[in-house]
């Protein structure tokens, strides 16, 4: 982060994860929320037993509020402040791959990893139109006219750059089944051309999660 005045532990980057998947990010927001920090932690709020819940609850209303104002004044001239995908959506895929719906046949930690490996391939594989078309629709969830309209592009051309992304990421060895499972999961879109290509038998050169249990067998020998 730019600034480095000391503030309380209020887990400043969850924050961060918080307010970005609120919506597009049409600011930076690691800078944004480390300035509210040292705002706050000069409040009397900050010395309550319960300021990092207060400090999350103040900062995540006020994004809200941010956000409205730079769709009102920005118009037609929206800059995307994207984060790696893969430290954003951290607490994300730790909470979905730990959850009651995780794949029996899968293995949790090799699962996150190639989550993980995924999201790493699109943020440093891929266009910049086609990582803000994943970022925008895939990770945070917004629909098809608000991604759009935060990349300054027509719906369709949102729509093309979000499909030729997933089409792309399988050539790098992405998992298309296991992103594609990630994402619906989480309330993303995963594109419908990219869905046709995802088969039952994957192709040999993705990444796959070993069967549950062949990690702590291997471990053990």
């Amino acid at each position: 982060m730019a600034h480095h005045t000391t503030t309380p532990d209020w887990k400043l980057f969850s924050v961060v994860q918080a307010v970005y998947r609120q919506g597009p990010p049409l600011w930076d927001i690691e800078d944004w929320v480390q300035r509210k920090a040292v705002k706050f932690a000069q409040s009397v709020q900050s010395r309550v037993p319960n300021s990092a819940k207060l400090f999350r609850q103040h900062t995540t209303k006020a994004a809200y509020a941010e956000r409205e104002a730079r769709w009102a004044d920005d118009e037609g001239d929206y800059r995307l402040h994207l984060l790696p995908a893969v430290d954003v959506m951290a607490e994300v895929i730790e909470d979905l791959v730990n959850g009651e719906d995780f794949p029996a046949k899968w293995d949790r930690r090799e699962t996150i990893a190639v989550i993980k490996g995924g999201l790493h391939l699109a943020d440093t594989k891929l266009t910049r139109r086609q990582r803000e078309a994943i970022h925008l629709e895939s990770l945070i969830g917004v629909d098809r006219r608000t991604a759009a309209r935060a990349m300054n592009v027509g719906v369709k051309c949102a729509g093309s750059h979000l499909s030729s992304g997933w089409l792309e990421l399988p050539k790098h060895r992405a998992n298309p089944l296991v992103m594609r499972w990630f994402v619906e999961s989480i309330g993303g879109t995963f594109p419908t051309k990219a869905v046709r290509s995802v088969k039952e038998e994957m192709p040999r050169n993705v990444q796959m999660p070993v069967p549950a249990g062949a990690i702590e067998e291997n471990e053990s020998v």
